[in-house]
């Protein structure tokens, strides 16, 4: 897996992060105060365009062991990446891919505001009680633009 991101070394792009919860419970948000946590699959919208890139982002979301820095980083003390979607396309696509996750059939918003504090979206996390389909998610976006799976 670190290999296959170690080829992104310094490219800038957007990604999802797939997680997987098995747990009911209330958690920390930062911030955000507390959310509650159900059972079921989450999609996170971010983007690496500042230094290290997509390589050293997606490095630090695997990482169990870390500083709070991020309301993702709290979220994923009590969760599992199970897949990654990314591309290096050189234009932020973050915006946009929230607005097609949000058109997405039996999504909800779990917590107003978690990871959009430099955007105008209601939130970049979503929750799903089955996982979301990478198919589905691909048919919506441009086909100039090379989406990159990883399954972990």
């Amino acid at each position: 897996m670190s290999e296959h991101l170690n080829k992104f070394v310094n490219k800038k792009g957007t990604y999802i992060l797939v997680i997987f919860s098995s747990s009911k419970k209330s958690i920390p948000i930062g911030r955000l105060g507390r959310m509650k946590l159900k059972p079921g699959w989450y999609i996170y919208v971010g983007s690496a365009f500042g230094s290290g890139g997509l390589s050293a982002r997606l490095k630090r979301h695997l990482k169990k062991e870390k500083k709070c820095y991020w309301h993702i980083d709290y979220l994923l003390k009590h969760t599992d990446i199970k897949e990654i979607w990314f591309t290096s396309f050189p234009i932020n696509l973050e915006d946009k891919w929230v607005k097609i996750i949000s058109s997405m059939s039996n999504n909800n918003i779990p917590i107003k505001n978690f990871g959009s504090s430099d955007s105008n979206s209601i939130s970049h996390l979503f929750y799903f009680r089955r996982r979301p389909s990478l198919r589905m998610f691909k048919s919506y976006i441009s086909k100039e633009i090379r989406l990159v799976y990883m399954n972990l």
